[in-house]
């Protein structure tokens, strides 16, 4: 993979303990820092998505990362100039959007609870549960995602494994404690409720 999204995966980012709601409504103050925050909770699971598109294209190989990466650089650019545009509170939903026009539908379709799980995941006060759910997610719930995050993280499989499991109880609960299911749903296109 070429270096435009490792650059974004580990920027320095001083708005990383914002829930989505906030960190839509920071972004008149901080444009800057909010992208850097918005892209790197979200690059890897466009690149997936970026991926996906490109497999249903027909490109395999280096043609398919690449492609991917290019997917990936438009979403962001494409929803940048409407970032502020409309409800903080829907913020995740119009990117949603943005990443059908580009991805395409069947490819958003296919990691939309994952996407979807970011709302209520970054309500979540433990970042590195935070940090692990998130990745873990965004690279498909497999042994290599776990492998691949637990490098990462700097950390055993089992460790993640803990703070993994960890984190889902610590999602459920801020599903429960900060969503009412009604309007996690509404928030979500019926993805997560």
């Amino acid at each position: 993979m070429g270096a435009w999204w490792v650059k974004k995966l580990w920027a320095q980012r001083p708005l990383e303990d914002l829930s989505y709601e906030e960190l839509f409504d920071s972004f008149k103050t901080a444009p800057a820092d909010v992208m850097i925050e918005f892209e790197h909770r979200l690059a890897l699971m466009v690149l997936t998505m970026g991926l996906e598109r490109a497999r249903q294209e027909g490109l395999v190989g280096t043609a398919a990362e690449q492609r991917a990466e290019a997917l990936t650089e438009e979403a962001f650019l494409a929803f940048e100039a409407s970032f502020d545009k409309g409800s903080s509170r829907f913020g995740l939903a119009r990117f949603a959007d943005t990443l059908k026009g580009v991805v395409g539908a069947g490819a958003f379709e296919k990691n939309a609870v994952a996407f979807y799980t970011q709302l209520p995941l970054y309500t979540i006060a433990d970042a590195r549960q935070r940090t692990c759910v998130s990745l873990i997610l965004a690279r498909g719930m497999t042994d290599e995602a776990f492998d691949w995050v637990a490098r990462q993280q700097h950390m055993t499989v089992q460790e993640l494994e803990q703070v993994f499991a960890a984190g889902l109880v610590a999602l459920e609960q801020a599903r429960h404690d900060n969503f009412d299911p009604g309007e996690l749903a509404r928030l979500t296109e019926g993805y997560v409720q």
